[in-house]
């Protein structure tokens, strides 16, 4: 099932949103605060998020939201609130789309699942939680485990993006050249290894002994989501990438 965030700040019974979703096949997860959203969604994978009505601000909360997803966001206000100006903000915040209650259920449904087609939620890989840090490819954001927000360059996006979509296998130097400078090999050993160095620096508790981004000498670099309780040889990480 498809898993779809609702943030629902009365929280006492399930909403009408809530229960309509579950009629349609969603797997929900509900929570009350936007605090409690932004944990969610750094730590699982959801392919669309709900403010309910019950959630004021609407505007300042999607987009306190779209610092943390690139997922669908759905907005249900109340007839009251139905001004020009107030969906404007709504929208311009970052909203996928704002409907005003009481609101139909098949155009509730229709409308999410129009957003999902656009946002060709199938193809989004899930986030990559380390015990360190999560990696959300798809809105191209790193968080450390505390919350803050780690800065990549575009060559470092590119070269952990390489390394995370094959987690696990060691790719050659010069393959992961190719996908960090677009083809363009000179100086390539220093670029990556200045590329490597620095990714470590941002990611890796102890960069001098990385858990994550592992060396293998005349061979490559594998990206490894290690748990702190993993036991193991650990390949020879020196700032080279060979």
């Amino acid at each position: 099932m498809i898993p779809i965030l609702v943030v629902d700040s009365e929280g006492l019974a399930p909403s009408l949103a809530v229960r309509v979703l579950r009629r349609g096949g969603f797997a929900v997860e509900t929570v009350r605060t936007l605090p409690e959203a932004t944990l969610v969604l750094r730590r699982r994978a959801v392919h669309a998020a709900v403010l309910d009505t019950g959630v004021t601000g609407a505007a300042t909360a999607v987009a306190r939201l779209r610092l943390h997803t690139s997922v669908p966001v759905l907005v249900l206000v109340p007839a009251a609130h139905d001004a020009a100006a107030e969906t404007i903000a709504i929208l311009d915040a970052g909203a996928d789309d704002v409907l005003v209650e009481p609101v139909d259920v098949a155009e509730f449904l229709a409308r999410l699942r129009a957003a999902l087609r656009r946002t060709a939620y199938r193809d989004q890989p899930p986030p990559v939680v380390t015990d360190d840090f999560v990696i959300n490819t798809a809105a191209r954001r790193v968080r450390l485990t505390g919350g803050a927000e780690i800065r990549l360059t575009a060559k470092e996006w590119r070269l952990l993006g390489a390394l995370v979509h094959r987690a696990g296998q060691v790719i050659a130097p010069d393959q992961l050249l190719r996908e960090i400078s677009g083809g363009d090999v000179v100086g390539g050993g220093r670029c990556l290894r200045a590329c490597l160095c620095s990714l470590r620096r941002k990611l890796e508790p102890d960069p001098a002994h990385p858990r994550y981004l592992i060396s293998h000498p005349g061979l490559g670099l594998v990206f490894v989501a290690r748990d702190r309780g993993a036991t193991g040889g650990r390949a020879p990480a020196g700032p080279g990438a060979t």
